[in-house]
């Protein structure tokens, strides 16, 4: 078997949490599910000198990579999904590390402080500034994601009206054919 294999939970047949921006960025780049890449069970992974916890990517080099902001970085580079530029393929890269701080920081609680998530949406606004996605007029990697995070952030009641080029954003996101079709597709982002 060549192409991607993404190894997961329930090789995402229940859920498709910190796998989903893979999968996206595979189904945006227009790879083919079961042709060029593969969902399979955590329970599958062949060599775990990578890691033990998901998800975990294999490339078609046979290189395997597990955490979801290194998989989606070097995403990026292979799918072409990161920036045409040296400046613009390390934004990519910050970006995708401050998605998890977002996430990491809301699911820890410092967003009860009012100000901690204010400081993030202004920072998250800047980062839009004459941009329809993160990396510009078309999404990249940061966009794909930032959709577990955003879908988690929305389960648990958190809003963006006093920023109005993310809540832009999170509309635009989601008509994203690929973001689209798994948001539709009857498996939950979330757990």
């Amino acid at each position: 078997m060549s192409g991607f294999t993404l190894y997961y939970w329930t090789a995402c047949t229940k859920f498709w949490g910190r796998g989903t921006g893979a999968v996206l960025a595979l189904e945006h780049a227009g790879k083919v599910k079961d042709k060029d890449y593969f969902i399979k069970d955590r329970d599958e992974v062949v060599d775990s000198t990578h890691g033990f916890a998901v998800p975990m990517v294999t490339f078609p080099n046979g290189a395997t990579v597990a955490q979801a902001p290194a998989i989606m970085m070097i995403l990026g580079e292979e799918l072409g999904l990161d920036g045409k530029t040296s400046a613009e393929k390390m934004k990519t890269k910050q970006n995708i590390l401050d998605v998890e701080d977002v996430f990491a920081e809301a699911s820890g609680g410092k967003w009860e402080k009012p100000e901690r998530k204010e400081k993030w949406m202004k920072y998250l606004e800047s980062k839009l500034e004459g941009k329809k996605f993160f990396g510009g007029e078309e999404p990249s990697v940061v966009d794909f994601h930032s959709i577990f995070a955003f879908c988690w952030l929305e389960a648990k009641g958190f809003t963006f009206a006093e920023a109005p080029k993310l809540t832009q954003w999170w509309a635009d996101v989601k008509q994203v054919p690929a973001v689209h079709k798994m948001l539709n597709s009857g498996v939950s982002v979330l757990p």
